[in-house]
């Protein structure tokens, strides 16, 4: 009897170690901030994206392929 309620406090805490790093992993969500587009890094976007600053946070937007 001993080992089951072992076993679930053990159970509880993984859960609550996942429940909470969503919060943490959740937070920095808006990613980088800019005071202009030079300040947005040209990694950040995928290849027909380019980075832009808007309203201060690093956005990145595709180019009009026509």
């Amino acid at each position: 009897m001993k080992e089951v309620n072992m076993i679930g406090i053990v159970k509880f805490v993984y859960v609550m170690i996942i429940f909470l790093s969503f919060f943490l992993v959740g937070k920095n969500v808006h990613g980088l901030t800019c005071l202009e587009d030079i300040d947005c890094p040209g990694s950040m976007c995928a290849f027909t994206f380019y980075p832009i600053c808007v309203y201060g946070i690093c956005d990145c937007i595709g180019l009009a392929l026509n």
